[in-house]
């Protein structure tokens, strides 16, 4: 086992506990994870006004130039490539995972942190109406993939409905959509899942319901019908 001293708490530990620096002797950095987070958070306390000029000049120097922006995406897969290639940076790399995996506050740590990163993103109306478009075309362009996804999903709900249970659920819910309540074509409507297949629903009857076709995609995912399955389960019996 390999071990260095960190410069700052004086504690020899692991090399996998130490960033990589390409150049000193070593090619590890003097301190350690705990020690430089410290030193990092100590010294973006001091300099918040730098923080936010570095982090706005870098945005807008990338979205402003191309060329900027793909050079430095090409220095940044160059410097990997040659990382990749050193045996001792790839041990490293794997102890450090490995060991960052083990420690429950990191993991908490970087939980609450995508966290945080998911509500700001929700809460960004640029990025919800970009996220649409961009959706929307992968999937014209991928249609053989949500197929697939679809009936992964619907595999692991369990088997489809067959048309008589269609007609026995239209029948049990007397031709009236559970969302609206406005009354259904019995040639034109679907079968909604109170509990989405994707957050785990099944293809029962008691979680599914009659809904116009339109009501349906429009919810989607969301909404409050989940509230109505217990209801449903006692009219199924």
């Amino acid at each position: 086992m390999i071990t260095k001293k960190c410069s700052t708490c004086h504690e020899t530990k692991e090399v996998s506990e130490f960033h990589t620096r390409s150049d000193s002797n070593d090619r590890l950095r003097g301190q350690c994870y705990p020690c430089q987070r410290k030193v990092n958070a100590q010294w973006r306390e001091r300099n918040p006004d730098k923080v936010r000029g570095a982090n706005c000049r870098k945005r807008e120097r990338l979205n402003g130039s191309r060329e900027l922006r793909d050079a430095q995406r090409a220095r940044s897969r160059e410097w990997h490539n040659r990382a990749r290639e050193n045996p001792e940076h790839v041990a490293c790399e794997q102890e450090r995972k490995r060991q960052r995996r083990l420690d429950p506050e990191f993991r908490d740590r970087e939980r609450e942190k995508d966290r945080a990163y998911a509500r700001r993103r929700r809460e960004d109306s640029k990025y919800r109406e970009y996220m649409r478009v961009y959706l929307r075309g992968w999937r014209k362009r991928n249609i053989a993939k949500c197929i697939g996804y679809r009936s992964k999903r619907y595999r692991r709900a369990g088997t489809h409905s067959t048309a008589l249970e269609r007609v026995e659920i239209y029948e049990r819910d007397g031709g009236r959509c559970h969302l609206c309540k406005r009354s259904v074509s019995k040639k034109r409507f679907e079968l909604d899942h109170l509990i989405p297949v994707s957050m785990g629903g099944r293809n029962e009857r008691n979680n599914l319901a009659l809904a116009h076709v339109r009501c349906n995609r429009t919810r989607h995912v969301r909404g409050p019908a989940q509230l109505r399955l217990p209801v449903l389960e006692v009219v199924g019996e």
